[in-house]
């Protein structure tokens, strides 16, 4: 499936782009307008990335992650 978020959402190419790339931070009305252009949760468009501790023992962020999963929106 397809989506023009740019005429869907009310977002520009030039702003989408700009996002895309890390070149600006998204708003919170262009994260509710994408999730509306896509028909998804909110969740689905945000993910916070998971660190991996600097002394390789992954137990902890791997709790972390699950438990973050566990609360998500559907």
């Amino acid at each position: 499936m397809r989506v023009d978020l740019s005429a869907a959402g009310r977002i520009s190419k030039s702003t989408l782009h700009s996002i895309e790339n890390g070149q600006r931070d998204v708003t919170l009305s262009e994260i509710v307008a994408l999730v509306n252009a896509l028909e998804i949760a909110p969740s689905k468009l945000i993910r916070l990335p998971i660190l991996t501790p600097s002394n390789g023992h992954t137990d902890a962020a791997e709790r972390a992650a699950a438990q973050v999963r566990k609360t998500e929106i559907p």
